[in-house]
């Protein structure tokens, strides 16, 4: 009887059992399947450089700011120089438009006050002959019984009225057309003024872009990881944009994927997923980053050689950097809410 009853637990275990790994077998079934696989990062220019000095070698380990390569670009220093002299053209092409705009204003200051003051030493001296010329006539009022009504005309139609008049008129259009050609002036030398500040702005620019270009003249490891390749050596002459040293990330922080064209998982950029070795107890959460848009045809890295090519699109997950995933690995990738 006991016999019986410790072999029917031993069934119930097994079944549990196989239960457990049919279901562990249809969840590695359904995820995707991907290889972990280095990230390469080329350092090359974008103009061509002579090397100065290269402080690694191929299959080196390095540590993140540590110095690779130095480079020499001549064309650097002349570009430079030059833009600096322009700079310095356009801006004492500004301190003279200022100088002469200044110039301008105050020449027409000086002729405005030099005909306002005529005129009003003008208009002052006919003032004083139209008073003695009122006093006069008041003193022949009392000989003439018709004086008044002469007088009373007094300051309408003479003439020394009638120039008073005109001075002061004069005045006002002098006051206005000056006033208008000095803010003439000003106007066309502060709109100079603004295209050689813009002129300088756009130099200025050029200038940072240089000055960047020359930061980066010695590179630095952006990560930890380990030289890949070395070509090049000391003062040789390299094209644009071809490859002096190649670098591996030491942990990959990228993986990319394929999702097959029959899978239901419904992934976009930002979704969590669950990254888990294959042959190992390790896992790790990542992000989706980025979904390809067009249907590639991949192959899974566990397919025998025979198997045709499946159909999908392409997948890249963002790891934490501080993952501890081996270049090459097998893993499973897992939808955040299949798993």
């Amino acid at each position: 009887m006991i016999k019986k009853y410790f072999f029917f637990i031993f069934i119930v275990i097994a079944a549990i059992s196989l239960i457990i790994i049919a279901l562990n077998t249809m969840q590695k079934e359904d995820a995707i399947i991907a290889v972990v696989e280095s990230q390469k990062t080329a350092i090359s220019y974008r103009k061509p450089v002579t090397i100065k000095a290269i402080h690694v070698n191929a299959g080196q380990k390095v540590k993140k700011g540590d110095l690779l390569l130095e480079v020499e670009r001549p064309d650097l220093v002349l570009d430079y120089e030059k833009l600096v002299n322009q700079k310095a053209q356009v801006q004492n092409k500004k301190s003279n438009l200022e100088k002469a705009s200044k110039n301008k204003v105050e020449l027409l200051q000086i002729e405005k006050n030099g005909k306002l003051q005529r005129l009003s030493a003008d208009i002052a001296q006919l003032e004083v002959e139209i008073k003695q010329n009122q006093a006069l006539k008041s003193n022949f009022k009392g000989l003439d019984n018709n004086s008044s009504s002469e007088t009373s005309t007094v300051g309408f139609n003479d003439p020394d009225s009638i120039k008073l008049v005109s001075y002061q008129s004069e005045i006002k259009q002098i006051k206005t057309l000056y006033n208008v050609d000095i803010q003439r002036v000003k106007s066309e030398a502060e709109e100079e003024a603004a295209v050689l500040d813009l002129e300088v702005q756009l130099i200025d620019n050029e200038l940072t872009v240089l000055k960047l270009e020359e930061s980066e003249l010695k590179k630095m490891a952006p990560f930890d990881g380990t030289i890949g390749t070395v070509n090049g050596q000391i003062n040789e002459i390299v094209p644009s944009f071809q490859t002096i040293v190649s670098l591996f990330e030491e942990h990959p922080t990228m993986i990319k994927a394929y999702v097959n064209m029959s899978s239901n998982f419904n992934l976009t950029p930002g979704d969590s997923v669950y990254v888990e070795s294959s042959n190992r107890e390790y896992k790790i959460s990542g992000n989706i980053i980025e979904v390809g848009a067009r249907i590639v045809s991949y192959k899974n890295p566990a397919d025998p050689i025979n198997v045709p090519d499946k159909f999908g699109r392409e997948i890249f997950i963002k790891l934490p950097e501080n993952n501890s995933f081996l270049y090459g690995e097998h893993v499973f990738v897992f939808p955040a809410n299949k798993k």
